[in-house]
């Protein structure tokens, strides 16, 4: 309401289109965390395919909210920068060769720098306090 009994501070006809597009995002929303949780699920390239074009619809958006002039040049350098980050991480490159670790692969290693001593981590997953994955 505006000050002064003026009447509604949102124009009538801008408040008919208030909310208007709610049922196709929501529908869009449902069918995108589809997706997303079958690309989840398949893993791999396209795992990281489909993420990675999300990024760039979520790029483009932020870009059009904070404005300023040449758009697509700025979402493809950030999305150029981004995928040779992505591209040349260590991680990424033992990932492609070895796959992603497995459940408790590393937690004897782990505990073993935390200054656990072979016994005690012995101890541990026999009790059932720590799972690793045994070779």
């Amino acid at each position: 309401m505006a000050v002064g009994g003026e009447g509604p501070a949102i124009p009538a006809a801008r408040r008919a289109r208030f909310g208007s597009d709610l049922k196709p995002r929501l529908a869009a929303a449902v069918a995108m965390g589809g997706l997303a949780l079958a690309t989840a699920w398949v893993g791999g390239f396209i795992f990281a395919l489909f993420w990675w074009l999300a990024s760039i619809v979520v790029l483009w958006e932020w870009q059009r909210l904070v404005g300023g002039a040449r758009l697509a040049e700025r979402v493809a350098t950030g999305e150029y920068l981004a995928l040779v980050m992505d591209c040349t991480g260590q991680d990424a490159l033992i990932w492609q060769e070895r796959g992603a670790p497995l459940a408790g692969e590393h937690t004897r290693e782990v505990l073993g720098q935390a200054g656990y001593d072979a016994a005690t981590i012995e101890r541990l997953e026999q009790a059932g306090v720590i799972a690793t994955a045994r070779p």
